[in-house]
Parts: C-alpha cells; structure tokens; sequence
C-alpha cells in the first residue's frame, strides 16, 4: 500500500478459472477424495476439524435451512430439456428422502459437495447458489447422508468413521 500511495487496495481477479475436472471413474474419484482429507496432521487436522463443523452451524441459522439449500441445489441444475427440475420430498421413519429429475452429478459436482466455495456457480449469474457451502447445512440435521447421481453413489456417514477410529472430517466425506 505504501508503495501505491494507497491506505486500500483492493484487487479482483476475474480469470474465471474452471472448477476442476476429473478424469477418474466415480469410485476412483470418492477414494481420492477421501485419501486426501485423511491426511492432514496436528494442527491443520484440527483446525479443518472446527471449521467443517463451525460451517455447518454457520449456515443453518434457521432448523428449515437445509430444506432451501436442497431445493436451491436442485433448481440450479435443471433438466436441460425442459429448463425446470421436479424435487420431491418423501419422509420414511428417520429419512427424508430428496429426489429431482435435474442434472446427473459430474466430478465437479462431486468435488464441490466434499470441499467448500469450490463450486462453479460463483461466477453463474443463472445460479441460485453461489458461496459454496450451502450443502454443508444438511449435517446440522443428519449424520448420514447418501448420495446417489450421475454414477456416483457415496455417503457422508459419521458413524461409519467414527467405528474405525477415524477422526476424518466425515461432512466431506
């Protein structure tokens, strides 16, 4: 700042660079996934530990929220033939099922499911979903979640990790 003569400076890069492509099969793709969030150690575990879960009480300030960000998810992948997508929503004992006939997942899409603001809807002025982490409410209210699209078929599953000793930041994955 001393050099520019400026008390503020602020610089924005619009290179609207592509989210990440992947060139794995599905299951492939999960185990990458997976290997790379069992890796980190000492501090950075734990502090990836407390910001997975401080995101996950951020973004449900209302109990609801999880329904809209499903519903908003949904609606920024419809189906390309008909421009709209049909999302129902089915209570069965303890699970709420969330089906739509929107978009199939591709890898970014599961990408940005298992990581946070690595979406390709930033830069989307069509999108309703922008920052990232609006799939991370869906924890506040459940510890096992499915998902099942596009080839992939993987779970974000507490229990499942917690029974291996494992303390794997299970919201992403």
């Amino acid at each position: 700042r001393k050099e520019l003569g400026n008390n503020y400076l602020l610089f924005l890069d619009t290179r609207n660079t592509p989210p990440k492509q992947v060139r794995f099969s599905p299951k492939a793709h999960i185990e990458k996934i997976a290997n790379e969030y069992s890796s980190p150690i000492g501090i950075a575990r734990e502090t990836l530990r407390e910001l997975v879960g401080k995101l996950v009480v951020e973004t449900n300030k209302r109990e609801e929220t999880f329904i809209y960000e499903l519903l908003q998810n949904a609606d920024d992948y419809p189906d390309p033939k008909t421009g709209r997508v049909d999302i129902s929503f089915e209570i069965y004992d303890k699970y709420l099922i969330v089906r739509h006939n929107g978009l199939p997942f591709l890898p970014n899409n599961v990408y940005a499911l298992c990581s946070v603001g690595a979406g390709e809807k930033v830069n989307d002025k069509n999108k309703t979903g922008f920052k990232g982490i609006g799939f991370k409410s869906v924890f506040q209210n459940a510890n096992f979640v499915w998902v099942l699209s596009g080839g992939y078929s993987f779970r974000f599953d507490e229990k499942y990790h917690q029974s291996k000793g494992e303390e794997i930041f299970w919201q992403t994955l």
